[in-house]
């Protein structure tokens, strides 16, 4: 049974440009809103937070790193097997993620030096981004140091994150259905909100 590619059913992509490059310049577009708002000191309206989050979401998930030789690679994709790496607005791939890394690492280190980093206009940004990434990263090592297997340490350490994560909005959840919003402590609903990103960054 042959694979259909790409080739067989060309598609145009959006105005001709390369494909993803629309969303890399709303991504783009969205950041630039959000961090000139954090940077102004002014409330950031929570429907750009959520749409940059989205589409964060889009760029470090879309792509999972995958242990394949080089040399396999353009094989893989003849065979329309595995997609051809894109390459939005004519950049090099990759370049989009590490503009988004580098913009908030720039912005984060002003706001360090002004002591506005953990401003509450701030950190809730700032935590849902680097808790989301986070866990994209630490799972990236773990699995790179962890052998994989049913009663491996990376099956533990997998299994210990759940259980953190469960607990912890689980915990949230309960106070929510018997006190109400006002009842749950700030600290307690900024951990769920940061774990459970940070778990499904990790996933």
């Amino acid at each position: 049974m042959s694979q259909i590619t790409d080739s067989d059913n060309p598609v145009r992509p959006p105005l001709g440009l390369p494909q993803g490059s629309v969303r890399a310049l709303l991504t783009l577009l969205i950041l630039g809103v959000v961090i000139n708002e954090m940077m102004a000191g002014r409330d950031v309206d929570i429907l750009w937070n959520e749409t940059l989050l989205i589409a964060l979401a889009h760029y470090f998930s879309r792509r999972r790193f995958l242990n394949i030789p080089p040399e396999v690679v353009p094989r893989l994709q003849k065979e329309g097997l595995l997609p051809p790496e894109t390459r939005p607005l004519y950049l090099p791939t990759g370049v989009i993620r590490a503009l988004i890394l580098l913009t908030f690492g720039v912005a984060g280190f002003f706001l360090q030096k002004q002591g506005r980093l953990f401003d509450p206009k701030v950190l809730p940004i700032f935590g849902a981004v680097g808790a989301y990434i986070s866990g994209m990263v630490i799972a990236y090592f773990a699995k790179w140091v962890m052998r994989p297997g049913v009663n491996s340490l990376l099956a533990r350490w997998q299994d210990m994150q759940a259980m953190l994560v469960l607990i912890t909005v689980a915990s949230t959840a309960a106070i929510f259905f018997i006190h109400g919003p006002e009842g749950l402590p700030p600290w307690l609903r900024h951990a769920s909100l940061f774990l459970s990103l940070y778990y499904f960054g990790a996933r």
